[in-house]
């Protein structure tokens, strides 16, 4: 019994940390009859760690008719650490006719929130027509996080020293793809030119969200791209998007074997054979029947940015959505192409977040270990894809370095050689809580195989926020969390511990920390 009541606690603890309400300001003084009272019990309400309280909370400060209701839904859309609360208080301003209604939308899109969140978040845009949410995602797309307004920039208060550029860049192009309107498939289709295979590969995958048959030519073309994730992205959007000329690619595609010269090079037919094996799933969405997209909406109101009128007429293509009592629920699917690619049963999403500073070197060659015999003894019949994340600290600066997920085992093996473990003065903790966040934002497919392996020797800078992300990790997204400890110092490993509980995963030490003898195999070695 007193084991289960220390779970508990355990659990309610950790799913409150990381989710503390922003302070709000007082209301200004002499303000309209009845105005003062109800922004202060918005605000009380407001003042608690429970997401669906803070919720019912915004809508006490949508329902009030004064300017300085805008300025509280505002912070709450910029801060509040919960995305379903800052769903929440982005449709709000939405409803009151916000300008900047978009602007937030589009911020929310490019954050560390779920999938289901970020829908929702594009769908809003679509929704409202808005172009200067659509402009703003595509110079963020070329120029990296410098492409918002200061006050809306990508990222928040964290600032630009916490992720790398190309991760706000290949958020944009996510979100583009999302939202699939005129302009935004246009920045796609130059994005998929880049020379980044990260960007390409998200470009491809974004057009075949966006359903629009415009992109057939550029896919077509990135079917022969030199980079397999590239190729293989491009047949799934072929196979989402459908039509004459995809489909006769992808029959061609089915076909492609390797030249006689080439048989040899083990790793060319390994990649042949991901290539057709993803190319006959592709084939077989093309060529299923499917639903007729439906029609782009029409700027409310007669304005090109205006959004939505609240409670205004419906409409065939844009029904109204009743008004929820708790936690918003996701509107309608973005996707305006056929259903998502189902990728094989038996695949599986593997990603390791490893810790690099200085105090890990002397663990960096069971780290390449581990990893080699992980892509060495693969199913090779599955749609196997990995990935890494680097996480280290300088001082107060965050810095983390990401492989995103890859089904080139070659690419995986070159980007681990170049790992490297260095840093110093560290502070008292390491970016764990930023890896898991930069984890969060990744492209975890459907399978129902989605793993995670956590390697560290210290605490996070925030045990409250590696708690809350891990669970939206395993509770919103299936990922297993596992980790290894490369320390034995109790205080570490319970931190640790907490965050595979929470993951519905194993805890062990680092092999290369036990005593003598054969380690015992652990669900993360297998």
């Amino acid at each position: 019994m007193r084991t289960l009541l220390l779970a508990l606690a355990l659990a309610a603890s950790a799913f409150a940390g990381g989710n503390h309400p922003i302070p709000l300001p007082p209301p200004e003084p002499n303000l309209p009859d009845g105005v003062g009272p109800a922004l202060n019990a918005a605000r009380a309400r407001y003042a608690c760690d429970d997401d669906a309280q803070r919720c019912a909370a915004v809508r006490l400060f949508e329902d009030v008719h004064d300017p300085n209701a805008d300025l509280y839904l505002q912070k709450i859309a910029y801060e509040d650490p919960h995305p379903n609360v800052r769903l929440t208080a982005i449709q709000g301003l939405f409803n009151r006719e916000h300008p900047r209604a978009a602007l937030f939308a589009a911020r929310l899109c490019t954050s560390s929130a779920p999938k289901k969140v970020l829908d929702a978040g594009a769908h809003l845009i679509w929704k409202s027509g808005n172009r200067d949410a659509v402009n703003n995602l595509l110079v963020a797309m070329e120029k990296g996080i410098s492409g918002f307004e200061k006050e809306y920039r990508v990222g928040g208060t964290i600032g630009a020293q916490t992720w790398d550029p190309i991760l706000v860049r290949w958020l944009c192009i996510r979100a583009l793809g999302r939202i699939g309107t005129p302009e935004a498939v246009d920045g796609l289709l130059a994005a998929i030119r880049y020379p980044e295979w990260e960007l390409r590969a998200a470009a491809a995958q974004a057009l075949g969200e966006a359903g629009d048959g415009r992109a057939i030519p550029a896919l077509l073309r990135a079917v022969d791209d030199k980079d397999l994730d590239v190729e293989c992205e491009a047949l799934i959007a072929l196979g989402r998007i459908g039509g004459v000329d995809a489909t006769a690619c992808l029959q061609r595609a089915v076909r492609r074997e390797v030249s006689e010269r080439e048989t040899h090079y083990e790793i060319l037919c390994y990649r042949n054979d991901v290539f057709v094996r993803i190319a006959k799933r592709a084939l077989k969405l093309a060529l299923a029947p499917r639903a007729a997209p439906p029609a782009p909406p029409a700027p409310a109101g007669g304005g090109k940015n205006a959004p939505p009128a609240a409670g205004g007429g419906t409409s065939p293509q844009d029904p109204e959505r009743p008004r929820e009592s708790e936690i918003p629920a996701p509107v309608e699917p973005v996707r305006k192409a056929p259903p998502a690619f189902e990728r094989d049963e038996a695949g599986e999403d593997l990603l390791y977040v490893c810790d690099t500073t200085l105090t890990m070197a002397d663990a960096k060659p069971t780290v390449l270990r581990l990893v080699e015999e992980r892509l060495m003894y693969r199913d090779l019949a599955s749609d196997f894809r990995f990935g890494f994340i680097a996480f280290r600290d300088f001082g107060n600066q965050y810095l983390t370095e990401v492989l995103f997920f890859t089904r080139d085992v070659e690419k995986a093996r070159d980007w681990m050689a170049k790992l490297g473990f260095s840093g110093a003065e560290a502070g008292a903790g390491s970016a764990m809580e930023k890896a898991l966040q930069v984890s969060v934002m990744l492209d975890w497919s459907e399978m129902p195989r989605k793993r995670m392996l956590l390697i560290t020797d210290t605490y996070p800078n925030s045990e409250e926020d590696a708690y809350f992300r891990a669970h939206f990790l395993h509770d919103d997204m299936n990922v297993v969390i596992n980790t290894l400890a490369h320390t034995r110092a109790a205080t570490k490993r319970d931190i640790l511990r907490n965050l595979a509980k929470i993951g519905g995963g194993h805890h062990d030490l680092l092999p290369c920390d036990k005593p003598a003898g054969r380690p015992r195999e652990s669900a993360e070695v297998r």
